[in-house]
């Protein structure tokens, strides 16, 4: 991981995307978006992962795209957008 890599909290990651944490953790669970974690046990998201959602490079991109379109699609967890 590169030193300059902006690293995001699972809460700063879904503002970031405008899903919910549950969301992340679901799209962590079957591997549609990686997380590591800290000592603690927390998630933390490489900020560069999460633009390649926005960006569409990544499988969840069609799940953020559901959800901003206010669509459901088999992909879409069953939550609502923060901006509901």
């Amino acid at each position: 991981m590169n030193m300059k890599e902006q690293i995001l909290s699972i809460s700063e990651a879904a503002e970031y995307l405008g899903v919910f944490t549950l969301t992340l953790r679901t799209w962590e669970k079957k591997g549609m978006l990686k997380a590591f974690r800290t000592l603690g046990g927390h998630r933390r998201y490489k900020k560069s992962d999460l633009d390649k959602i926005i960006e569409g490079t990544n499988p969840a991109q069609r799940v953020v795209n559901a959800q901003t379109a206010g669509g459901i699609s088999d992909t879409t967890p069953r939550c609502l957008p923060l901006n509901h």
